[in-house]
């Protein structure tokens, strides 16, 4: 493979899981009317006996935006952890 072919191909796979990444945080939005404020990936490199490389997801954190209405009218800001 030519280097403006892996540029390419490269190109594409970002533009996939962006699409992919798009559409699962417009599905969370519409099932639970609560949206994805800020995703950080925690990956690895792997490095094999063979000299090879592979990235690892290790893990995925999600921040929503989530704003939260007291009962009786007075606004705050509310921080709400959530772990796996």
């Amino acid at each position: 493979m030519k280097i403006d072919e892996l540029c390419a191909a490269r190109k594409d796979l970002s533009e996939q899981m962006l699409k992919e990444l798009q559409r699962l945080m417009d599905e969370f939005k519409q099932k639970t009317g609560v949206a994805v404020r800020d995703i950080c990936l925690d990956t690895n490199e792997l490095l094999r006996m063979d000299g090879s490389r592979t990235c690892l997801i290790l893990g995925i954190d999600i921040q929503l935006d989530l704003q939260i209405e007291p009962q009786n009218g007075i606004g705050a800001n509310t921080l709400i952890r959530f772990e796996n």
